[in-house]
């Protein structure tokens, strides 16, 4: 819960100098912030089930990376494709739930199609970087860090929910290793994320 408030902090500081894509990135931010909020509170109210918003959380999440990543792989994905993009994955969404998954489940697989989805987005953004060779330094482009992070971040996000089935199966202490495996990642998305803001707004005061 205080990862994302932190990087929606550092959003909401460097707002002014965010570009579009930017500023889609920090709406998720503050609906993920939101939503950890609202999490904590349906929790100590003792409803223990919180599997149909983590279906709805998922979906969100897709539509906000995906609109934020049509910005910067324009030259790779016309923006026409984009709504038909998250159309097929609201209609994905909604099969997964009613056929694959029920929404008592975790959505392991909705998690799994959408981590395929948003690497394949951040290996386009590193190949236009590569192929324009615009960038001097990339340790000072707020891009680079948010790219990297969602490539790493997607790309376990991945491995681990395809060996969930598995790990649920065979580990014993498997669902510490979750609740520990989901505070630790979190964290780093969303502190990284708030480095990406803050180089942002230096990017722009410079």
């Amino acid at each position: 819960m205080i990862a994302p408030s932190v990087a929606m902090a550092f959003g909401i500081l460097g707002y002014k100098s965010f570009d579009k894509g930017f500023k889609t990135l920090f709406y998720f931010v503050c609906f993920a912030a939101f939503t950890e909020i609202l999490m904590f509170i349906i929790l100590s109210a003792n409803h223990k089930n919180t599997m149909p918003a983590a279906h709805l959380y998922v979906l969100v999440e897709f539509i906000f990376l995906t609109l934020f990543y049509s910005n910067y792989v324009k030259k790779y994905v016309a923006p026409k494709y984009i709504p038909i993009a998250i159309s097929i994955f609201i209609l994905f969404t909604v099969l997964n739930a009613v056929f694959i998954q029920k929404v008592s489940e975790y959505p392991s697989v909705l998690r799994v199609v959408e981590s395929i989805i948003i690497v394949i987005f951040s290996i386009l953004y590193f190949h236009k970087v590569m192929v324009e060779s615009k960038i001097t330094k990339l340790s000072r482009e707020p891009m680079i860090w948010v790219n990297t992070d969602m490539l790493v971040y997607f790309s376990g996000n991945f491995f681990f929910h395809i060996l969930l089935p598995i790990g649920v199966s065979h580990l014993v202490n498997f669902a510490t290793f979750t609740v520990y495996y989901f505070w630790i990642t979190n964290v780093m998305f969303y502190l990284i994320l708030a480095i990406g803001f803050y180089k942002q707004k230096r990017l722009v005061e410079q």
